[in-house]
Order: structure tokens, then C-alpha cells, then sequence
């Protein structure tokens, strides 16, 4: 019953929710005793063109249509069309009629009897609508009839009902095919591709008849049956779609009136492992699958007779902290979403004897998640189409901002380039149902939060905050008042100074030349276990590749400050890996230093906010003694800080800064292009015939400072060491540090003099 403005009407299906009429509002659509209404969400007024009248001399009261609208813009002129089927023409007659109307409401486009032979025929279930035939272009409308739901053919004896599934031409309702079944449906057709043929098929459960108890599975093309599975009673609601097992394929989950959840895999149409699941009474008509708690696993939602809400796992097992007791029993299907944007997901069920509605929040940061099936017939157009997904929109792209930093807090202006799916981009892409831009924020351990929302049509925003936190992350989502895309984000660092590698490449160095990013890559190795002579398998982690590496003598240190060596998230903070010498960071681009300046810093630093006890235990003496390097880069707001017992500052062309002693950080080396001309010549490498080796003369700096002097095999391992004046030659006689012969080849010469980086390459070969 519908009160409160909107009129006193006995309503027996969901209504259906859409943009009708284009104005960026949404509307409701419910069907009852004489048609179908459209009514505004935000003022409950019926929208121009609506309600719409499907003939007949229903009385009041007197439901025409159990079931409930279906949308898609089937004529693809970009706006939505609506289909709707009738029930009853008045009290007693039967006739299983399809009607579809424009947008804009008034009359009918067209209407179908599909059997005006079969007076006692009718159509119960809710249409789908999608592209199902590759065939046929272009979407479709799936239609089932439940033939013999008069009382007075349920008493015969000998039953025939002459029920089909009918996929009909949207542009005016005849037959594309029609598959015919001894059965009732009272189950609405879903879609999907879920043996990855290319091809979609329809899935809709049985009721009565000899082929009641049954899901069928139907090709999209022909109608024709691929596959069916026998259940332990009728198939009231339509079947869920969804990954369950992450396999690639879609399943199949379905609630059977005897009291059971059943489940099937795409890839082979086997039961899953833990199926069929009891939940004591009949369950709510219909599953909904949706990641409710977070774990990157899709669960299975239904509610029961006797009032309990059940969340099961892919593998059959009911979900921690469920059943959950909520009133005297479900007959609908549960719905999820995030309907109040907190960055949590919600459960809505109504309960089945009382008018009552109850909504369970499932919890902060539960939103966004997975849900391929979340409500009635998928999504709020009740398509029943998997792949339709009420068209998701594509994300925003080109996500910017900038910060302004000041004593009372930041101001950050963002700016995106607008979704596709934006009306009022560019070139629009259909369908064209982005209503608003959602725009969350977040600081390191904590979870999203919505900080606002800006329509169509606008691609900035701007927000102020005050913390005490190193890092901001801000993301924008497109949405279309159901749907919510993928979003782009960016990060910022609360303060200037407050980060060395904001979203920047951290890249080890190892002694023996091994390079390894901060993030790990699990890598399986085979060893030899000497005492046995047989192999083992162990898995390593952060081995990415091995490259030439610069490599310093400092000794590694665990335990530094890790913030400042990453951008501040959690899940990619810099923890050293064991033999590590050196960090390197990637600016991504070739810039161009402007100074490096060697600072001390005091309690009020801006940077005094990165540094707390879990990572330097003695916070102020450190502040105390610790110097700092101040990086400053041409053309970019960003200033990289580290804390460093000693600064170098390189050549002119900067695209990395080296972090030696990892954790340590004992030093700090600014490089780019390694061989730049800035005074200083190269290492000349001479052959040494009397000393049966090789000479290496050092060129002359300012000040004479000592070089030091490194030998890399082409592998990058370091073989050889040394040190000499500047100005001076330092000979190598061709063997390791450990007085082993080197074999001939390539090798590659680094001399580190001053702030100055040399680099040569020469070849051995005795004969």
C-alpha cells in the first residue's frame, strides 16, 4: 500500500527506480490495480505523461501485473522505455500480456498477447531485458508465461500447461523464439554469459507441472535447453549470477522453496563443494551475492520464512556473525548497497507480515565492494542482465589537485576530466546517466569518507582540512544514483616537507647487485639441500630482476624511519630487506636541481610531524643532533625531506635521489644522467702492460678529495674496491677482493669522487 502523497494503491511487485524524464532526479515506477505510476523520488508528484492504464476492467484493488517493470532503452533513441506485463484483465480472466511504453508515459507503443488462444495464461514473473541473442541485434525483452494459475485448472487431474519462454523483438513485441514447458514459472528470467561462449543464456527456475522443481538454462540464440539441474522444490525468485570461486566463469545460486540454497559452477554446471545449504525454512525469493564483509570473497544473501538472515560463503559455510534474527519472516529479496554514503554497505529487507523495513549497516569500510548481484532482477532497472550492470558509468579521468599549505590547515583543489557517461562531456557515451561526482577522503588507518557531492557536468572540487597525519588521499567516483564506477586518486603530503618519495618508485640496492622494488613479488626458488643432494622449494619475496646496481659501502641499519622513504600508506611503507645498501628513488622524470642544501632542524620543523617513537625512540635527541638535506626541484611544487648524517649534491640532470645505508641513511647521492660534463673529466682506463693490469686515472677536483674506486661484473655484482687521491692512478691488477682471477669479459668501473659520479666500461681478456 502506497500513502503519504502518493495516492492509496495496493501494490504487489518492487517498483522500479530510473531517470524517466532526464531532469538528473530519480523516479519510482510501480505497477497496480489499473497501471502503472511514475512518480518523482524527491516530491512523490507523478511525472508528465504518467500514470499509464493497461486496459482491461480491473476493480480497484484488484492487482493487473504481479510483476515488476522492466527498463532499457530497447529502440536505442537514448531514453528509456518501459515494459511491463499484465496479470489479469479484471477478476477473472487470464491474458499473458506484454505491454512497453515510451518515457514519456501516455499510450502504449505496443501490446502483445502472446497466447490469445490461452484464456487461462498469464504472466507473473518480471521481464529481463539485454542484448541476449548474438543473432538478433540489439537488446530483447524475456518474457515466461505460467500457464493454468486459476484454481479451477489446478484441480484437474491430468495438468498440461502450455508455459513458455518467449524472447521477443522490442520493436513490436513478436517472436524471435519461443520455447514451450510443462510447468508454471514463477521464477523471472535472468542473463548471462555463464559458460563463456560468447553467447548468452537464460536461467529461470520451475514451479508445478512435470517439469516443476527444475533450473533451466537456455541458449540465447535458439532457446533451445543446454542444461538442467533437479531441486528439492519449486524456484519461486529469479537465480543470482556472480563469480563466486573467482574462477572467470559465472555461477549460479537460486533459493528453493524447500528450505535450501543450491549453487552451480559456469565452468562445468557442477553443484559447489557445500551445497545444497538448509536454512530451516523457505527462503526469500531470490538470492543476492555481494562482498558484505570486506574479505575479497563474494557471499550469498538470503532471508527465510522464519526470520533469519543468512550470509553464506562460496564454499557452503555461513558467515561469521550469521544468521541474524530480524521479525516474523522475508518474502522479497534482500537488497545491498551503500544507500547513505558512509563508506559502508547496507542489508534491506522488508519483513513479511508486518510493515516493517528493516536495514542492517554491515560497517565502515565496507564500501565499495563486489556486487554483481545486489538487489531484485540485478540492478534498479530489473533487467535481470548480468553483463547490463544498469550500465555502471566509467570512472572520471585526469585526476589533479593542488594544496595549499597554512598554519590553520590545507586547502586542496581537485580537478578530473568528466566520465564518459556525463552528459555534458565532451562526447558523450552511452548511456548518458551520470547524475554526480562522489568525492571521498581518506588519511593513512582510517577508512574513506564522503566529503561531498557535485552534479554532472562538474569536474572540481575544493576541501579544507586541519590534521596532524602525514598523508591525504582523495578519490573521486562517477555515479548514476545507483551505480558507483571506479575511481581515480591522488595523495598529497600534509605538510611541504613532509615526504621524501610521494608517489614515487623505491627501489633496494644490494651489495651483490640485485635491485628489488618495496613492494614485494613472491618468487618460488629451487635450492639444493647439500646434506640430502635433493631440491627444496622455499618462496622468496622482493627478488624483482637483477640490474647493474651503484652500490655503497655503508653498513645496512634496520629500524629507520620509513615514512620517510615512501609516500605514507600503509600498503607500500619501505620496510629494508636483509643485505639491503641503499635505497633508490625514481622522480619519474628528468629535472633539474635547483639546491641541496644541508640544514639542521629544530622542534618546530615541519617535518618534526613524521617522526614518532615507532620509528626513532629518542625523538628529541634526534631532532637535536640529526642534519637534514632539502632537495628542491625546478618546475615542481614538490621538496623532497630526508634526515642524512651527509649530503652530496650531483649534477644538473636529476632524476633519482640515492638513499645509502638504507635505513641508516647515512647518506644522500642526487644523480640523473651519469656521465654529464660539469668540470670534471672522465676516469681514463688504460691497459697496464708492465703490471699486468689495468690503470685508472682519477681526475683532479677542487679540494682534492679521495676517490673511491668500484669494479662490477656484467651482472652487477661488485668484484673490486679501491681508493686514491684525486689527480692520482689506481692500479688493478685483475683480480677479485678475494684474490680469485677474474675471467674475461665486460666490466663496468664507477668512481665516486666529491659530489662527482664517474662511470666507465672496459673489456679483460688474457691471452
Amino acid at each position: 500500500m502506497l500513502s503519504g502523497g502518493w495516492g492509496s494503491i495496493n501494490v504487489h511487485s518492487c517498483p522500479t527506480i530510473v531517470d524517466l524524464d532526464g531532469d538528473g532526479d530519480l523516479d519510482v515506477l510501480s505497477v497496480h490495480a489499473y497501471g502503472c505510476h511514475a512518480r518523482d523520488v524527491i516530491t512523490g508528484s507523478n511525472i508528465s505523461g504518467w500514470p499509464v492504464e493497461m486496459g482491461g476492467s480491473a476493480a480497484l484493488g484488484f492487482y493487473p501485473s504481479m510483476s515488476s517493470p522492466a527498463i532499457g532503452d530497447v529502440d536505442g533513441d537514448g531514453h528509456p522505455e518501459v515494459v511491463i506485463c499484465r496479470h489479469l484483465s479484471d477478476t477473472t480472466s487470464l491474458e499473458p500480456t506484454v505491454y512497453l511504453f515510451e518515457h514519456t508515459g501516455g499510450w502504449r507503443t505496443w501490446c502483445r498477447n502472446l497466447e490469445p488462444g490461452l484464456g487461462g495464461s498469464s504472466v507473473i514473473c518480471t521481464p529481463a531485458i539485454g542484448d541476449v541473442s548474438s543473432i538478433h541485434s540489439g537488446l530483447e525483452i524475456i518474457v515466461c508465461t505460467a500457464e493454468g494459475f486459476q484454481t479451477d485448472k489446478e484441480s484437474s487431474d491430468e495438468k498440461t500447461f502450455n508455459s513458455a519462454v518467449y524472447l521477443l523483438d522490442p520493436s513490436d513485441g513478436s517472436n524471435i523464439w519461443k520455447t514451450s514447458f510443462n510447468c508454471w514459472f514463477y521464477s523471472s528470467p535472468v542473463v548471462g554469459d555463464v559458460d563463456n561462449d560468447g553467447v548468452n543464456e537464460i536461467i529461470i527456475g520451475t514451479s508445478g507441472g512435470t517439469q516443476t522443481n527444475m533450473v533451466l538454462v537456455l541458449d540465447g540464440n535458439t532457446g533451445a535447453v543446454e542444461h538442467t539441474w533437479n531441486v528439492g522444490g519449486w524456484v519461486m525468485g529469479p537465480v543470482a549470477l556472480g563469480d563466486l570461486n573467482d574462477d572467470g566463469y559465472l555461477d549460479i545460486a537460486a533459493s528453493v522453496n524447500g528450505g535450501t540454497v543450491e549453487c552451480w559452477s559456469g565452468l562445468n554446471y557442477q553443484s559447489f563443494s557445500g551445497f545444497p545449504v538448509s536454512v530451516g525454512s523457505t527462503p526469500s525469493r531470490g538470492p543476492s551475492i555481494a562482498d558484505i564483509d570486506g574479505d575479497f570473497e563474494l557471499e550469498i544473501v538470503v532471508g527465510t520464512a522464519d526470520g533469519l538472515l543468512y550470509a553464506i560463503n562460496s564454499d557452503g559455510s555461513i558467515c561469521s556473525g550469521y544468521p541474524v534474527a530480524f521479525g516474523n519472516g522475508v518474502y522479497g529479496q534482500v537488497a545491498i548497497g551503500n544507500i547513505d554514503a558512509d563508506n559502508s554497505l547496507e542489508m534491506i529487507l522488508a519483513d513479511d507480515s508486518d510493515p516493517v523495513l528493516y536495514c542492517y549497516d554491515l560497517g565502515a569500510g565496507s564500501f565499495p565492494a563486489m556486487m554483481p548481484w545486489r538487489q531484485f532482477q540485478h540492478d534498479s532497472w530489473h533487467t535481470g542482465c548480468f553483463e547490463a550492470d544498469n550500465t555502471i558509468p566509467e570512472p572520471p579521468t585526469d585526476l589533479i589537485g593542488e594544496i595549499d599549505y597554512s598554519l590553520v590547515g590545507c586547502e586542496v583543489e581537485l580537478e578530473w576530466d568528466l566520465s564518459v557517461n556525463d552528459p555534458f562531456s565532451g562526447s558523450p557515451q552511452e548511456p548518458t546517466d551520470v547524475i554526480w561526482y562522489e568525492i571521498k577522503r581518506v588519511f593513512p588507518r582510517a577508512p574513506f569518507h564522503t566529503i561531498g557531492r557535485v552534479y554532472a557536468g562538474v569536474g572540481s572540487y575544493v576541501d579544507y582540512f586541519s590534521t596532524g597525519m602525514p598523508l591525504v588521499v582523495y578519490a573521486v567516483f562517477a555515479s548514476d544514483g545507483t551505480n558507483e564506477s571506479e575511481y581515480n586518486y591522488i595523495k598529497f603530503p600534509t605538510s611541504p616537507t613532509d615526504v621524501i618519495s610521494l608517489g614515487c618508485s623505491v627501489v633496494e640496492e644490494f651489495s651483490m647487485g640485485r635491485a628489488s622494488t618495496s613492494i614485494p613479488d613472491r618468487t618460488q626458488v629451487i635450492e639444493m639441500d647439500e646434506s640430502s643432494d635433493t631440491e627444496r622449494t622455499s618462496v622468496h619475496e622482493r627478488i624483482v630482476e637483477t640490474i647493474p646496481a651503484v652500490i655503497d659501502e655503508a653498513v645496512l641499519t634496520r629500524g629507520g624511519n620509513s615514512l620517510c622513504l615512501t609516500d605514507g600508506s600503509l600498503e607500500v611503507r619501505y620496510t629494508p630487506s636483509s643485505g639491503a645498501d641503499a635505497v633508490v628513488i625514481d622522480l619519474g622524470e628528468e629535472c633539474t636541481v635547483t639546491s641541496v642544501l644541508p640544514e639542521r632542524i629544530s622542534d618546530t620543523s615541519p617535518g618534526i610531524g613524521l617522526l614518532t617513537n615507532e620509528f626513532i625512540l629518542n625523538v628529541e635527541t634526534a631532532l637535536a643532533v640529526e642534519p637534514s638535506l632539502l632537495i628542491e626541484v625546478a618546475g615542481s611544487d614538490r621538496e623532497f625531506y630526508t634526515f642524512v648524517a651527509e649530503s652530496r649534491s650531483g649534477t644538473d640532470d636529476v632524476r633519482y635521489v640515492r638513499v645509502c645505508g638504507a635505513s641508516g641513511l647515512t647518506e644522500v647521492s642526487v644523480y640523473g644522467s651519469r656521465g654529464t660534463d660539469s668540470g670534471v673529466s672522465a676516469v681514463e682506463i688504460t691497459r697496464s702492460v708492465e703490471n699486468e693490469g689495468w690503470m685508472f686515472s682519477i681526475p683532479v677536483v677542487q679540494y682534492s678529495e679521495e676517490a673511491s674506486v668500484k669494479i662490477y661484473d656484467i651482472s652487477g655484482r661488485m668484484i673490486w674496491s679501491g681508493h686514491a687521491e684525486s689527480g692520482s692512478v689506481l692500479h688493478w691488477d685483475g683480480y677479485t677482493d678475494d684474490r680469485t682471477p677474474v675471467p674475461n669479459g665486460v666490466y663496468l668501473l664507477q668512481c665516486g669522487i666529491g659530489s662527482e659520479v664517474r662511470t666507465g666500461s672496459f673489456v679483460v681478456r688474457r691471452d
